[in-house]
């Protein structure tokens, strides 16, 4: 559980001296407790589970799409940062896909050998301030569970990964999954 204490320091800290630092060791320290608060609600009390999940789902709109050979999954938000603690990405992400397929809401076949897997990350004018090395992001977190609900495989030999960035109107991520064989018919691979 979150210790109150380290939050009041941080909290005093960031009204004392406003500065990145101490606005993301805040940021670290609430998005910690939020995962430790979240996580004991849906493992440790069900009847309280099932608004867990309508919550998330509501507030953590994944669109997820499928036409010709490519699967799109647009997240309202950036990846995280790589962290100790990668349960944001499995308790809100996971949550979400699995909601939607179990609503029908999209019918995707599972993806076999050569498969391509393109991140964008998108950044309007006012987040370019946080712009990240893309080996910085939890992209691995994201794929394991992308993985589980659409790729047979998502090892090396049957996968290749592709990172982007781009300025739009919001900021938020985008995955895309194609089917090798249709990227070989649109460019020479």
């Amino acid at each position: 559980m979150m210790d109150l204490n380290k939050l009041e320091l941080a909290m005093l800290n960031y009204t004392q001296n406003p500065n990145e630092q101490s606005s993301l060791e805040l940021l670290a320290l609430l998005e910690s407790g939020a995962l430790s608060l979240r996580n004991e609600i849906i493992f440790k009390n069900d009847k309280a589970k099932s608004t867990v999940k309508r919550i998330i789902c509501d507030n953590f709109n994944v669109n997820i799409t499928y036409n010709n050979g490519i699967l799109d999954i647009s997240l309202p938000r950036l990846l995280p940062r790589k962290t100790d603690k990668t349960r944001y990405i499995f308790t809100t992400l996971e949550i979400a896909i699995r909601e939607k397929l179990e609503n029908k809401e999209v019918n995707t076949p599972k993806f076999t050998k050569g498969v391509i897997v393109k991140f964008t990350h998108y950044y309007s004018e006012e987040d370019m301030f946080r712009i990240t090395d893309y080996d910085n992001l939890e992209t691995k977190s994201a794929l394991d569970i992308i993985g589980l609900y659409f790729l047979e495989d998502d090892s090396p030999k049957n996968i290749s990964t592709y990172h982007t960035m781009k300025i739009g109107d919001k900021t938020y991520t985008r995955i895309q999954i194609i089917d090798d064989n249709f990227m070989k018919n649109i460019v020479d691979i």
